[in-house]
């Protein structure tokens, strides 16, 4: 669902774009207005195609369906990773830790710091992010440091894993303003 996200905001974008430079390029007399021409055509086919009625109502059908399917898209919010980290491999079977669990354990070592409200997860890729509220009277750079801590190489050693990308985003209180707290790669000791 992820990739018809994207494709349809490129689409979206590249056309907005498209157009913009088209007017530009008019109004400073490098092209003519043939490209408006050009769509007006288009649009009038696309009103009342030079096809049969039943060929018309099927090419709306379609139309309609992919339209809605791209609108569905853009109004899903993302998934967060499901892919697991294999621990281990033998003939007996595989051993591995989800990325649920993975993120469920970072959000139980940050919610034992002191100072942080609530943590959330957050939707990306390859990295486990996750969105931390502060206490009014928290120390951000306390919260920082113990976060660093918490999530230390012993706490990913304890899941049976290699260290994992983490980025901490700090919200302090109920403002919008976010510091980025912790961002840190699997190679990197905290």
């Amino acid at each position: 669902m992820r990739a018809l996200q994207r494709a349809s905001a490129l689409i979206a974008w590249v056309f907005v774009l498209a157009i913009g430079v088209l007017l530009v390029l008019e109004s400073t007399d490098l092209i003519d207005g043939s490209w408006r021409h050009f769509l007006a055509d288009l649009a009038g086919w696309l009103v009342s195609p030079p096809v049969a009625r039943w060929a018309a109502a099927l090419l709306g059908a379609g139309l309609g369906m992919v339209a809605l399917i791209l609108l569905a898209a853009q109004l899903m919010p993302y998934r967060l990773s499901v892919r697991p980290t294999i621990v281990d491999k033998s003939p007996q079977g595989t051993t591995s830790v989800g990325a649920a669990a993975q993120r469920r354990g970072a959000i139980e070592q940050l919610l034992r710091v002191e100072g942080v409200k609530d943590a959330v997860p957050i939707s990306h890729r390859r990295r486990i992010k996750v969105q931390v509220e502060l206490a009014d009277d928290a120390e951000v750079s306390d919260v920082r440091r113990k976060a660093r801590e918490v999530l230390n190489n012993e706490f990913w050693s304890s899941l049976g894993i290699d260290p994992v990308p983490v980025d901490v985003v700090l919200v302090i209180g109920d403002s919008s303003s976010k510091l980025s707290a912790l961002s840190r790669e699997p190679q990197e000791t905290t």
